[in-house]
């Protein structure tokens, strides 16, 4: 009798505790289903939760599906478009433009870009803010660096004028990448050290991760090879805290490109290649293609051309219908080496010329 009245206690505790999950799996599922319902046919306290539900969605999917991520950003623009709430309209726009943003489709991002400019209010710091770093994100993206840099210094101050302290050391952050990207390592490290000092005061352990990596990423410009090395591996101990997908992979990466500047190419395809794995998991094209290209970078290294021509042909091709000019022209400077050094010596010459012919436009 007592196993009986146990075993059925057990039963009443386990349905007890299942009721709020089923609860809560039945609403998403109700939710889902109204995604595609015309937001005139459902009254605007479902329409506020579908915009939530949307954005959660969104945030769940942007690092793993940026397909997904898109269709949940215009849900939310849709239904925050019909509830007439501008801040949440501004920021399904900016979700858009991000997913847009990372799957290399720069035009369509600065359209949504525009959208969010037009709902702008003047004493909304947080908004400005959020607007010129999408705005400098597509420039830099383009190769238009001094227009980059300018919506980066925009951005920062912004969010020094609000007082953003979670968002100011990413702004040091992007206006350091810049800087890089426009062949200026010294400015680039001295606003990496920037980013660093302000987040080890007032940042948690994201804010505290991405500072040390960019920091050692501008040592590895640098040459300071065990500056940077030390850097990662404090980046790291951090990441294992935190346990984000993306960050471990991001820094596996970093970690085979520093490797491979130091001439240990060997050293460096095991972490390439767990980047490339990651990066591919996550739906992180830009991260995907970056690993390639590096990965052919080692192969070339090792005199493994032909290896080295097969990914980077890859590469090229797959970056023929996106925007993300500075993984290309990278992409195309090592696939001509890989060219030339397994035997083709003609289409090496056709992919130099081709890269000087933009890299010149770039510039100029």
């Amino acid at each position: 009798m007592y196993n009986l009245y146990k075993k059925a206690s057990t039963l009443l505790l386990v349905f007890f505790f299942a009721i709020p999950y089923l609860c809560a799996q039945g609403l998403s599922e109700n939710l889902n289903e109204m995604l595609d319902n015309d937001p005139k046919d459902l009254p605007d306290s479902t329409l506020k939760k579908l915009i939530e539900y949307s954005t959660k969605n969104w945030q769940q999917t942007v690092r793993s599906n940026l397909d997904s991520s898109l269709i949940y950003a215009t849900k939310a623009a849709e239904y925050s478009k019909a509830i007439k709430n501008d801040s949440l309209l501004f920021h399904a726009y900016r979700r858009a433009s991000n997913s847009l943003i990372e799957l290399g489709k720069l035009d369509e991002a600065r359209e949504y870009c525009d959208k969010m400019f037009s709902l702008l209010k003047e004493d909304d710091y947080y908004a400005a803010y959020r607007y010129y770093t999408n705005l400098g994100l597509i420039n830099n993206f383009e190769g238009k660096y001094q227009e980059a840099l300018k919506n980066f210094l925009t951005s920062l101050e912004k969010a020094e004028a609000g007082n953003l302290v979670n968002n100011i050391p990413a702004a040091f952050g992007e206006i350091s990448r810049v800087f890089n990207e426009m062949g200026q390592p010294l400015e680039a490290l001295k606003y990496a050290k920037k980013d660093v000092a302000f987040t080890m005061d007032h940042g948690e352990n994201r804010g505290k991760f991405i500072a040390n990596y960019n920091l050692a990423n501008k040592y590895v410009e640098l040459d300071s090879f065990y500056q940077a090395l030390e850097l990662y591996e404090l980046a790291d101990s951090i990441g294992n805290i935190l346990n984000i997908p993306i960050f471990i992979s991001a820094l596996d990466l970093s970690k085979g490109r520093l490797y491979i500047e130091m001439g240990e190419a060997d050293n460096a395809l095991p972490f390439l290649n767990n980047a490339k794995d990651g990066m591919e998991k996550a739906g992180d094209l830009r991260g995907l293609l970056t690993a390639q290209l590096h990965l052919g970078r080692a192969y070339n290294q090792l005199s493994r051309h032909n290896e080295a021509v097969t990914i980077l042909r890859e590469t090229i091709e797959d970056l023929e219908s996106l925007d993300f000019k500075e993984v290309a022209q990278s992409t195309r400077q090592n696939y001509a080496e890989a060219l030339y050094h397994s035997g083709n010596g003609l289409m090496a010459y056709e992919m130099l010329e081709e890269y000087r012919i933009i890299d010149d436009s770039i510039k100029s």
